[in-house]
């Protein structure tokens, strides 16, 4: 995201919708060193409970309301 934030000259933003409204954050801001390994924690059709992936959190408090 980054590097296509660089290459088309626009921010890099990651925007989620919760049931409370739509929250956005630009990626830039986020702390890229908070990574956790996770999973599905069950086995899924075509997966293993062994199939994980880095995950980045991202501080919920810290992003700017889109919309209610």
């Amino acid at each position: 995201m980054l590097l296509a934030s660089n290459g088309l000259g626009v921010p890099p933003v990651f925007i989620v919708k919760f049931t409370d409204g739509i929250r956005w954050i630009d990626v830039r801001e986020v702390n890229a060193g908070q990574v956790s390994l996770a999973g599905c924690g069950q086995v899924r059709k075509g997966a293993s409970i062994e199939d994980v992936e880095p995950i980045i959190e991202v501080d919920v408090r810290r992003m700017r309301v889109l919309a209610d």
